[in-house]
């Protein structure tokens, strides 16, 4: 790994990995000296809307509902300053690459950390950059069997990279991606943690349930749920969540930030460099097939 003093830090978290259909990480990137800052005014946030630790999973309230949306706005005030990114790729279990037997989840969403180191680490920050990686201690990865991965010699590691569809001439982690080190962190004790929670929440959430969509905003706008066909669809924890996406993509629309939700049917960044991103990894070739088990 790197030895020169870390610059940069991010914090991860992943949602479904082993069920539903569309699984997600979320990377959350930012200027180490940014870090103490943003932790302290996340803190606060959270603590004003009396709300100790934000979890997606429990948004099925006003209060977490209003603790979300005030996350989102810190969030973009952020992004359009350039003090951070938010990177969000999901991927579809029923597509071509996913359709093989006996599927490693497991080894799957390991590639799929890969795919957002390069894209984000590498891509989206200058080159120079170092980095401290924070990924969330309830991963189902075994972040200390990468760290020593990561340790290996490099010929070793470029000849498990050679198997990933990503290019270059250089794919050890250590010079690609210049990661000093991987310290999964508790996330009652972490709000950019928690950060990443909301947002990989929702694109994962945006997609796998889009249908509801259209059902709410026609619920909402008239205030008559009850009147639609389709409302039995639509549980309370579902408005909840729809009202915060919505006001993520009316906040982004508003900003020129490049977020669609209704004509891709989920949240989607067309264009990578914005600061919220939202990325759908689609197969690159034929030969891109998920890992199975043996």
């Amino acid at each position: 790994m790197s030895q020169s003093p870390a610059t940069h830090i991010a914090f991860a978290d992943e949602t479904n990995y082993n069920r539903g259909s569309y699984p997600g990480i979320a990377l959350v990137s930012l200027a180490r000296v940014e870090a103490g800052r943003m932790k302290a005014e996340l803190a606060h946030l959270l603590t004003s809307c009396a709300v100790p630790e934000f979890k997606w999973e429990k948004l099925h309230s006003a209060k977490r509902r209003f603790a979300a949306m005030r996350l989102i706005e810190y969030t973009i005030e952020q992004a359009l300053a350039g003090a951070l990114r938010v990177d969000v790729l999901t991927w579809d279990l029923g597509d071509g690459r996913h359709r093989v037997p006996k599927p490693d989840r497991i080894a799957n969403l390991q590639r799929m950390y890969f795919h957002l180191f390069h894209n984000v680490l590498r891509l989206r920050w200058p080159d120079e950059v170092v980095w401290q990686l924070r990924p969330d201690e309830h991963s189902a990865l075994a972040w200390q069997e990468i760290h020593q991965y990561l340790e290996q010699h490099n010929t070793a590691v470029s000849a498990e990279a050679t198997r990933l569809p990503i290019t270059g001439a250089d794919l050890s982690y250590r010079k690609t991606f210049h990661i000093k080190d991987i310290v999964p962190c508790q996330s009652d004790h972490e709000p950019l943690v928690q950060l990443a929670d909301l947002f990989v929440g929702m694109g994962s959430y945006s997609r796998a349930h889009y249908a509801q969509y259209p059902v709410w905003q026609q619920g909402h706008k008239t205030g008559q749920l009850s009147l639609l066909g389709r409302e039995g669809d639509l549980s309370h924890r579902d408005r909840e969540r729809w009202q915060v996406i919505d006001a993520l993509y009316q906040q982004c629309k508003l900003k020129k930030l490049g977020v669609s939700l209704s004509s891709q049917a989920g949240l989607r960044t067309h264009n990578p460099q914005f600061p919220i991103n939202f990325w759908w990894y689609v197969p690159q070739h034929q030969a891109d097939k998920a890992p199975s088990r043996p």
